[in-house]
């Protein structure tokens, strides 16, 4: 499901789904399935939020 929004949705849905996995990316990322939907997040989003998520997963503030 999250990933057919981050594939068809519009921007401000694809903004509030990254918003509820936001603090739980890391761990979604190491997992078999949800893993998916991360690498989905990365693929369909604008430069800005994927930035963004980038920074989430590093755990630490560029000059992003």
């Amino acid at each position: 499901m999250v990933q057919h929004v981050f594939e068809h949705g519009k921007e401000s849905h694809k903004d509030a789904a990254i918003k509820a996995l936001g603090a739980h990316l890391v761990h979604l990322s190491k997992q078999k399935f949800s893993s998916n939907v991360v690498e989905r997040c990365l693929q369909h989003t604008g430069e800005k939020t994927r930035d963004q998520l980038i920074v989430l997963m590093i755990g630490k503030d560029s000059d992003v």
